[in-house]
């Protein structure tokens, strides 16, 4: 079995090095509108984790069954010495590899083996490593044994001359090779580019060297370089309006984008169970579509790529979160994650080294980067589409399906309606559809707003049963919810277009009474019942103040950094509007000014509902 398992892998290794080859061929369109004058150096620094390292050493070394690496035998069954199970980290500022040992010395006398010595324990080696233009090999230059970790073998002697006889020159084959990258992408590359910079392309490829190595805590940190020659910059588009076919065409590539991103996070959280890291993926994923919805809400102009910002922008952010990731790897996962931060980095280190060559990240570019991470994936990672993902939403700890059950139910119903203004009318069931047919009028509020007050509070108290927070958490929570609902929308759902009930659409595209925008939140809850049904509405936008209340104002302390509780709610409704990376825009000065307005209004609201209750939001509809 071992021995169809070391096939696979080095079969599942060289499917990596050709992935990451088929990657680097979007360098190539990089080149085809530029004049090359003089080559100048770029660096690409890269960390190999140590659990990388040691899937390196099981496919080239400990390559027998069992994962073991028997270094001598002389085929008579009573000489020989096995290392298995080895684990890599790091001794000062070298390698250190600690194999499991078994030995057996004696002398065959027909059919019996004389023993003269039976051990085990465990062999530690040390190492170096050497650039060699293309490969990273590995030295030994010291080697120990022990008993058990830390205690010294009493057969020393003998063990010391098989480990330098026969473990040295075994682990010294173990090396780290880009050949097979660049023959892989060398024909693809080339046939993919103009003729006239053919040439170009091949000299870049070929000028590919490591130029550094140091062992490091975390793994070892590489770096390559690259000799790009210095391009003239080529001269700007000019701007130009877009056709309304390019537009669609444009919109559908942010969609793609969109979809990418998402699957990335979603495989990144689905390979660790450190809550932390999976916050931090959840909360790049949520900037990102804020970041998307200002190109989606943008006229585009013919000079703009935006997947080469919104990749520049999500890397800065992405890429040390993957690391970490990447760090609690083991096996061929720990690869997948090397190809991938590899061919990402080559990306953004060139982007860097010579914008004016105009990165072009094609749709199918993004999903070779996809496939270096999840190999086996069986969907398309740049598909577009409103479903709810119970995955998603299970991963970062929401459940996996969102209801608002309660609300279906007809006597919770009755109860909900029971202290309205017009309960007087009886819970028929006419009154089940009432408030989804309703666009209120300035005669209507007395009877409207008691209704959707109720509405709110359920919406609430589901979400307090849910959570353990403190009395006077709780309290804040209540007046958050009533005020960010009057913000957004003056509690409305509804209103009214050319003579049709329609729901409240913001300029940009946020709808229904807690303003949530589909784009941001895609995955999370049905885009039609955030249309169409006021409480579902507010279900998810209670839910979301609740996911930012917990997991980012009260896990960052904002209240103990300002010395005020109630700015929990002020931080919470920051990041409500502009996703997590605006909790503390209210307290930012250098926010700019319409954002500090907004700010400034719900703390407005928030006091007056804390001061005065639910009925304040009657303002709204007072002129």
């Amino acid at each position: 079995m071992k021995n169809s398992s070391n096939s696979a892998a080095r079969h599942r290794l060289g499917q990596i090095y050709s992935t990451a080859a088929s990657v680097i061929v979007i360098i190539g369109t990089w080149f085809s509108c530029a004049t090359t004058t003089l080559a100048k150096p770029v660096d690409l620094p890269l960390t190999i984790n140590y659990s990388a390292i040691a899937t390196i050493l099981e496919k080239e070394v400990f390559t027998e069954p069992g994962n073991t690496a028997r270094v001598w035998d002389d085929g008579s069954g009573c000489n020989f010495l096995v290392l298995s199970q080895p684990q890599v980290d790091r001794f000062e500022v070298l390698l250190r590899v600690t194999s499991k040992a078994q030995a057996l010395v004696g002398a065959r006398v027909g059919e019996r083996c004389m023993v003269v010595l039976r051990w085990q324990g465990f062999i530690e080696t040390h190492h170096q490593f050497i650039a060699d233009q293309r490969k990273i090999r590995i030295h030994v230059v010291d080697s120990r044994i022990y008993e058990q970790p830390g205690v010294a073998a009493s057969a020393s002697t003998t063990l010391w001359e098989w480990v330098k006889q026969y473990v040295h020159p075994r682990l010294e084959r173990a090396q780290i090779d880009l050949n097979p990258i660049i023959s892989e992408a060398r024909p693809v590359l080339l046939g993919a580019s103009p003729v006239a910079h053919r040439a170009t392309v091949r000299s870049i490829l070929e000028s590919l060297n490591i130029t550094r190595i140091e062992v490091m805590p975390n793994g070892v940190r590489t770096n390559f370089r690259l000799n790009v020659p210095a391009l003239a910059t080529a001269k700007p588009r000019p701007e130009q309006k877009l056709t309304e076919r390019e537009v669609v065409r444009f919109r559908q590539t942010l969609d793609q984008w969109d979809a990418f991103i998402t699957f990335i996070v979603k495989q990144a959280a689905n390979e660790t169970l450190n809550p932390a890291l999976r916050k931090s993926l959840l909360a790049i994923l949520l900037d990102t579509r804020y970041d998307l919805l200002a190109y989606i809400n943008a006229e585009p102009r013919g000079n703009e790529d935006p997947i080469k910002q919104l990749f520049i922008r999500t890397w800065r952010r992405l890429a040390p979160v993957l690391s970490r990731v990447n760090a609690g790897q083991r096996g061929l996962a720990a690869m997948q994650y090397l190809s991938f931060l590899t061919a990402v980095d080559i990306l953004q280190a060139i982007d860097a080294a010579g914008p004016e060559l105009g990165i072009d990240i094609s749709v199918d570019g993004l999903r070779r980067l996809a496939r270096l991470l999840a190999p086996n994936t069986r969907i398309d990672p740049t598909e577009f589409n409103d479903r709810i993902d119970p995955e998603l939403r299970k991963l970062f700890g929401l459940n996996a399906t969102f209801k608002t059950q309660q609300l279906s139910n007809r006597s919770n119903w009755i109860n909900l309606f029971i202290n309205a203004a017009f309960a007087a009318e009886g819970p028929d069931k006419t009154l089940l559809k009432r408030l989804n047919n309703w666009v209120p009028q300035r005669k209507d509020m007395d009877v409207y707003l008691p209704l959707v007050g109720n509405v709110l509070d359920f919406v609430t108290e589901q979400q307090l049963n849910a959570q353990n927070l403190s009395a006077a958490h709780r309290g804040l929570f209540r007046h958050l919810v009533l005020a960010t609902a009057w913000q957004e929308s003056c509690w409305r759902q509804f209103v009214n277009q050319q003579g049709k009930r329609q729901p409240l659409r913001s300029g940009t595209g946020d709808v229904g009474i807690m303003q949530i925008n589909p784009r941001v939140w895609r995955g999370f809850y049905t885009l039609h019942d955030l249309k169409w049904d006021l409480a579902y509405n507010a279900s998810a936008g209670t839910e979301i103040l609740m996911y930012y209340l917990n997991d980012y104002a009260l896990r960052k302390k904002e209240h103990q950094k300002t010395g005020n509780l109630h700015n929990l709610a002020r931080a919470t409704y920051a990041a409500y509007n502009g996703g997590p990376r605006a909790l503390t825009r209210y307290r930012n000065a250098n926010a700019p000014k319409h954002l500090r307005e907004v700010d400034s209004a719900f703390w407005q609201k928030y006091q007056a509902i804390k001061k005065s209750g639910r009925n304040s939001v009657s303002t709204c509809y007072a002129k």
